[in-house]
């Protein structure tokens, strides 16, 4: 049975939270390095990678080496390889496993573990996948509408992606105990 709208939604609430501030603070600081809201779009369509787009903040810059750059942000998501590892065999050889390969932040991980009980398909992860891309997206876009002197107020807004992973690892964990009948509450 295919998983629901629903379920996903309010299973992404924790990385929505994280996703949306922090790719408004990505947005925010791209804008005042002179990026459009059209850049930050695209970027975050196709990188959707946040470290490596912060790290990438660095080299927005008339002159800067794109070799530097890429082997920095290869080196930094060479643990995403090791994340799909285990699902080389549950996901079905299609296009959509290509963007699921191409998807699997930390966070999407981390919600790989929180529906490890659950057999679902490749379309189902699409789903789940996309909706956490989604935020991103819109997060990193909309911080990209707003006006430069905004930077003084996202001050320790960084702090948001910490704060994800803790949810995210809680909720994985007190979903193992909980399958386990070892979790109370």
């Amino acid at each position: 049975m295919p998983i629901r709208w629903k379920e996903i939604f309010t299973n992404s609430l924790p990385v929505a939270f994280g996703y949306l501030s922090l790719g408004f603070t990505f947005g925010v600081l791209f804008a005042g390095k002179g990026g459009s809201a059209l850049e930050a779009f695209l970027i975050a369509l196709f990188c959707f990678a946040g470290a490596a787009q912060f790290i990438a903040l660095q080299f927005y810059q008339p002159a800067f080496s794109w070799v530097f750059l890429c082997t920095t942000i290869f080196l930094l998501n060479i643990r995403h390889i090791f994340y799909g590892l285990k699902h080389l065999n549950s996901w079905k050889k299609s296009v959509g496993r290509v963007y699921l390969f191409s998807a699997l932040t930390d966070e999407n991980y981390g919600m790989t573990n929180v529906y490890s009980s659950r057999n679902l398909s490749t379309s189902d992860w699409i789903k789940v996948f996309g909706l956490n891309h989604f935020y991103w997206v819109l997060g990193c876009t909309l911080g990209a509408l707003v006006p430069a002197q905004a930077l003084g107020y996202i001050k320790g807004a960084d702090f948001s992606l910490v704060a994800l992973f803790i949810v995210i690892f809680s909720s994985a964990l007190k979903s193992k105990l909980a399958n386990r009948g070892e979790c109370h509450g």
